[in-house]
């Protein structure tokens, strides 16, 4: 039994040590590109952080979020199924409300990150929030992974059309952002 244990244990670290979830490092050569504001659903605890180019996070003191705009997708926008032994996720609809719960028209750049979303997915998409802030696209994504629920915020690059994975936490709400 506590070989088991022991094993489990260690494939947990081996998998958060691949994608990088919850690694905080301290930035010496990297540059700031985002501050963050997040809830730990699990104490309800707010952090304050900002993220480097080099893909470290770093505590913060308190700072005022940017009047970001924040559109929810609906969970029915995303359908998965298995294909190959693979998860694929299919965009079937692009419904999307505001943060007051007013539903709201996605604008080609939204549609275009969803699908973005859908097609790099190797998961199902438990819950996506697209954020614009300054003309910015960004999307704070949680997924439904064994053992955990890994939450990734990506900006989106509007001229690739890719998105760029900034950082990875296990377990929070980005309540915030503020940019450098």
């Amino acid at each position: 039994m506590k070989t088991k244990k022991t094993l489990i244990a260690f494939v947990i670290v081996f998998i958060l040590s691949l994608c990088g979830c919850g690694q905080k490092g301290y930035s010496q050569s990297g540059n700031p590109l985002i501050k963050t504001i997040t809830t730990d659903l699990s104490d309800n605890s707010t952090n304050y952080s900002v993220i480097y180019d080099n893909g470290e996070i770093k505590e913060a003191d308190f700072f005022v979020a940017d009047d970001s705009e924040f559109l929810y997708a609906t969970y029915y926008n995303f359908v998965s199924r298995i294909e190959n032994g693979k998860i694929v996720v299919e965009l079937k609809g692009t419904r999307i409300t505001d943060s007051k719960g007013n539903s709201v028209e996605a604008d080609e750049t939204v549609k275009m990150l969803m699908q973005e979303l859908a097609d790099e997915s190797e998961h199902d998409l438990l819950s996506v929030t697209v954020i614009i802030d300054n003309g910015n696209y960004y999307a704070f994504v949680k997924l439904n992974v064994n053992w955990w629920t890994p939450c990734i915020l990506y900006r989106y690059d509007i001229g690739s059309g890719k998105l760029i994975e900034l950082f990875c936490w296990d377990n929070v709400e980005l309540t915030g952002i503020a940019l450098n």
